[in-house]
């Protein structure tokens, strides 16, 4: 079975509330992910999409949080398309200098049923300028 990337949706951001576009090409049983981006004063993970899977979330970035500055946080979600998808729509809670942006991405395979995936997640902690990030998860098949 080959895993195919179809496309990405346009960009949606606002200050609370997103509702991004599918991409040409979400079709029927295919794999919908959507990425999403946000800062708050709170760090607050986005609110999950009617009819979609968490996924997994974290933040990372220093300092303190401000218009443009401090840490931000990356959220995923997933959905297995089937054909009359809504666009979804997720939100964080309102506050000075809050921000989400988000898009989907949709993946095809060619042949199968149900889709199987994993995900970790991990950040680096360490300071200076080298990148230092350990993650691992493994997928029973």
């Amino acid at each position: 079975m080959t895993i195919s990337y179809v496309g990405i949706g346009a960009l949606s951001q606002n200050a609370t509330t997103i509702t991004p576009a599918y991409p040409a090409g979400a079709t029927v049983g295919r794999l919908a992910v959507l990425q999403v981006m946000s800062g708050s004063p709170t760090e607050s993970v986005p609110s999950t999409p009617s009819g979609w899977t968490a996924v997994g979330s974290f933040s990372g970035g220093g300092g303190t949080f401000g218009s443009g500055t401090g840490p931000r946080r990356i959220t995923w979600f997933t959905r297995v398309l089937l054909g009359s998808d809504a666009a979804p729509t997720t939100a964080i809670p309102t506050g000075t200098g809050s921000v989400v942006a988000g898009r989907i991405h949709v993946l095809s395979r060619s042949a199968g049923s149900g889709w199987r995936w994993g995900e970790t997640d991990g950040d680096d902690q360490t300071s200076g300028t080298a990148f230092s990030a350990t993650c691992s998860a493994a997928v029973t098949w």
